[in-house]
């Protein structure tokens, strides 16, 4: 009995340090927020924090999983009901991320520290493999996993140069997205009829109000990931 509820105890903990450091990082920006900050929100004492996790990076890759995931539900909710296409859900998917990235300067901060660290990086490399891997394996039949997990490496890289340089009146978020893209359909040997297709159909997306949903449903999509994992 003393180890079930030492387990409940330290689940219950690991649970609040997430969501309380994830409110954080989105109120204060990741690089602000201190572990102090995250264990005091979570009403633990930091030596818990520790305990739990060996540091802020960690729980930044904990989280970062589900942000992913959390983008790529509200996105397949929204166009469910006019397209089952998947090239059209990555092109809606990764405006989304470029527009959320100008929404915010501290979701532009947490996406650009989360393609640098090593921790949440793995993570965010793992995850969008075997997404690009369902997505594009009918343009590339001869492509296996290690062939996606290599080149998201670049397509990961190019999508951090593009969310960490802020739009001007030359770099619109036009302009961003259709760079982004065009550069990473041409790596996965998407024809350039499909290209057009896919681009003038991402155009015709409300994001302003996709990043209103995907805001409001984010915390509540991680909190259930989190108790399903517990």
């Amino acid at each position: 009995m003393a180890n079930i509820g030492h387990k409940q105890k330290y689940n219950n903990h690991k649970y609040q340090i997430l969501i309380s450091a994830m409110k954080l990082f989105l109120e204060k920006g990741y690089l602000q927020t201190t572990v102090i900050d995250i264990a005091k929100k979570a009403g633990v004492d930091k030596n818990t924090v520790f305990y739990v996790f060996k540091d802020k990076e960690t729980l930044l890759s904990m989280i970062v999983k589900h942000v992913v995931d959390c983008q790529f539900n509200v996105v397949k909710g929204v166009l469910k009901e006019n397209t089952d296409n998947k090239l059209y859900l990555y092109a809606v998917e990764s405006s989304l991320q470029l527009y959320m990235a100008e929404s915010s300067e501290h979701l532009r901060e947490m996406y650009n520290v989360s393609y640098s660290l090593i921790k949440p990086a793995t993570v965010i490399y793992e995850t969008v493999t075997k997404k690009l891997s369902d997505i594009f394996k009918d343009y590339n039949p001869t492509f296996e996993m290690k062939d996606y997990y290599e080149l998201e490496l670049a397509v990961s890289g190019i999508m951090r140069s593009f969310m960490t340089v802020p739009c001007d009146n030359y770099l619109t978020i036009d302009n961003k997205i259709k760079r982004f893209l065009q550069t990473v359909f041409l790596i996965f040997n998407i024809p350039s009829k499909e290209i057009e297709k896919t681009l003038d159909f991402a155009k015709k997306i409300d994001y302003i109000n996709l990043i209103k949903q995907t805001k409001r449903e984010l915390q509540g999509f991680v909190e259930n990931k989190l108790k399903e994992e517990l």
